[in-house]
């Protein structure tokens, strides 16, 4: 019988080989725990430590829920992790083999309303 469904360890998994081969000068501690932070943030829908620290409780079951809070809001602290260098590794990776008429890329979050879709951060 074959699983209909990942779980977070498949996801992570998935996700820090996919990022070990999208972006190679990428640390250890980040890369552990990266894919983690992403899961927490798409499974509790909110940015707030400790809303993602509930949703990884599972994972993390052998810490403390306050060393989990700890932990995610270190990683968003750090100096050495530069959010817009890895989101452009990033994007670079996904966007090579597409070809296109422009000469430029978006990245763009929005956040839902209803039927309306506003932009929270975008960048060319």
């Amino acid at each position: 019988m074959f699983k209909v469904y990942n779980n977070q360890k498949d996801f992570s998994i998935k996700f820090q080989n996919f990022l070990k081969i999208s972006i190679p000068n990428i640390r250890k501690t980040h890369l552990n725990i990266l894919p983690y932070i992403i899961f927490g943030m798409i499974s509790s829908e909110s940015c707030v430590p400790s809303d993602i620290a509930k949703v990884l409780k599972d994972s993390f079951s052998s810490i403390q829920f306050d060393s989990i809070i700890k932990r995610i809001r270190r990683f968003f602290s750090n100096s050495s992790f530069d959010p817009y260098c890895f989101y452009k590794n990033l994007i670079s990776y996904v966007l090579k083999d597409f070809h296109s008429k422009h000469n430029y890329t978006v990245l763009m979050f929005t956040m839902r309303i209803g039927t309306f879709g506003v932009p929270i951060w975008f960048k060319c």
